[in-house]
């Protein structure tokens, strides 16, 4: 398996960023029951006021849109210029300390990057880390580098963030083995009682550190369970990754 990382997904340059949200309006709104999101009453709610609201108030897309009309035109005031800052912030990030309210990153982390409708194509068209093809690995060599069990367990659960334990079997140093780039993380969102999903529901969250990684979740995801598997990812110009370890989880405090 490859692996397609891209944690800034969203384009810096403002021309370049209100050509990203209109492609990702579009997949959203054209996807929107196929995913689901039409009968949870939650990312319906979010979507009008990120979206559709026509006001008052207008909605986030609404408002940076009227932000950046103004400023593309080159003859603006100052106040326009930071209207248009406001607007964009508040449309890409939102306040994640509020859980009330929305934006496109805290939408796609709640509704998009776990929820295993969304198909890795329609993932990788908004820019998000997806896991990509399978390849086997194919020497011995490489057998028994993969082969090497994973377990991995809830260290810590803290407030909206669980810190979790990766070992390899029979290796006290916490140093990645002769050969191994590194150990990638998988994880799923479920109810806190349902059982444990497919693999083919998780996505690709991260990396081990020095034995640990850790997640931080958003105010929504509080009680509901992580699940996680973790893998080797070995050295080379074709990446190679192991065997998924057995799954472990814990329910978001």
């Amino acid at each position: 398996m490859t692996e397609k990382a891209n944690p800034g997904f969203i384009p810096r340059p403002i021309g370049e960023f209100d050509d990203f949200q209109r492609k990702f309006y579009k997949i959203v709104t054209d996807n929107f029951t196929a995913w689901g999101l039409d009968t949870n009453t939650d990312a319906t709610g979010e979507w009008k006021t990120l979206t559709l609201t026509p006001g008052p108030p207008i909605s986030k897309k609404v408002r940076f849109e009227n932000a950046w009309a103004i400023v593309n035109t080159k003859k603006f005031y100052d106040s326009d210029e930071l209207e248009l800052k406001e607007a964009r912030h508040s449309y890409e990030s939102g306040d994640r300390n509020n859980i009330a309210d929305t934006s496109i990153r805290i939408f796609i982390n709640r509704y998009i990057r776990f929820n295993p409708k969304v198909t890795n194509k329609q993932k990788m068209d908004m820019g998000l880390t997806i896991p990509d093809i399978t390849i086997t690995p194919t020497t011995d060599t490489n057998e028994k580098i993969t082969g090497t069990e994973i377990i991995g367990t809830i260290k810590k659960s803290g407030h909206l963030s669980q810190t979790s334990q990766v070992t390899i079997v029979g290796r006290k140093s916490k140093a990645k083995e002769k050969g191994v780039d590194r150990i990638g993380v998988y994880m799923a969102i479920t109810e806190a009682k349902a059982g444990q999903p497919e693999l083919s529901a998780f996505q690709y969250v991260g990396d081990v550190s020095r034995g640990l990684y850790t997640h931080t979740f958003e105010p929504l995801e509080e009680g509901m369970r992580a699940w996680y598997y973790a893998v080797k990812v070995l050295k080379g110009r074709t990446k190679i990754i192991g065997k998924p370890s057995k799954v472990w989880s814990g329910v978001i405090a």
